[in-house]
């Protein structure tokens, strides 16, 4: 009989149960021996992105509770084609390669260590405003930012790549620079995607015409001096 209970599906090949943070946080420190600790089936896959649809899908359900919901489902797909493009890349330059069996673990360590760049991102974010308040130029602070984020975004990608799929170093860095390209045009269109949802998101305020003269570059609108009618009596 088998040892698995009913409901759960048996770990893959290799696999820790329940070991995907500490997985990610050997991989985070470059010891590819964390990738033992995500399965190699496509359950783990999708173990991997249902994380990340929760949470877009909470994003989802408030937009549509404050009445958005017009901006939801244009946001949606966009995050659904952001979410699965990765995964649907890197599995056909898997079967290209011939590594396709290496792919479904290579896909649920990728996927599980996207999380990890919120604290890096944030780190950055600390590091660069340290150094604004320091007084850099703000073109140093911006850098550092991008050199340190997108670099470790970069490096895991490919530490992921190399060892996960189990190909040579260029190759990795094949599959990193695709995965940059399909994400840049993700990231063009939703800046034309932006300026539509903008303006639903954003409520509309009503301003009067004696507080705010919107042709007079938004200057306050000056008193209207007072009158006298024909009848003598003065108006204001």
């Amino acid at each position: 009989m088998s040892a698995t209970p009913p409901g759960r599906r048996r770990p893959g090949r290799g696999e820790v149960p329940g070991r995907q943070l500490l997985g990610m946080l050997m991989i985070a420190r470059g010891r590819r021996e964390g990738l033992a600790c995500f399965g190699d089936d496509s359950e783990a896959v999708l173990e991997a992105i249902a994380p990340w649809a929760a949470m877009w899908l909470g994003v989802g359900l408030l937009l549509v509770l404050m009445h958005r919901g017009g901006v939801a489902l244009p946001m949606m797909a966009l995050t659904a084609c952001s979410l699965l493009a990765p995964p649907v890349l890197t599995e056909a330059l898997s079967r290209l390669w011939g590594r396709r069996a290496f792919w479904p673990r290579f896909a649920a360590a990728n996927l599980w260590c996207e999380w990890l760049m919120l604290p890096v991102y944030a780190l950055a974010l600390l590091v660069a405003a340290i150094l604004t308040e320091a007084g850099a130029p703000a073109g140093l602070a911006s850098g550092v930012f991008v050199l340190s984020a997108v670099g470790y975004w970069a490096w895991m990608h490919w530490f992921i790549a190399r060892h996960g799929l189990r190909i040579g170093r260029l190759r990795a860095g094949v599959l990193v620079v695709a995965l940059v390209a399909v994400m840049t045009l993700l990231g063009l269109a939703g800046e034309r995607l932006l300026p539509q949802l903008r303006g639903p998101l954003v409520p509309h305020v009503e301003v009067e015409d004696d507080a705010v003269d919107a042709t007079d570059g938004g200057s306050a609108a000056a008193p209207r001096p007072a009158q006298q009618d024909a009848a003598g009596d003065w108006r204001f």
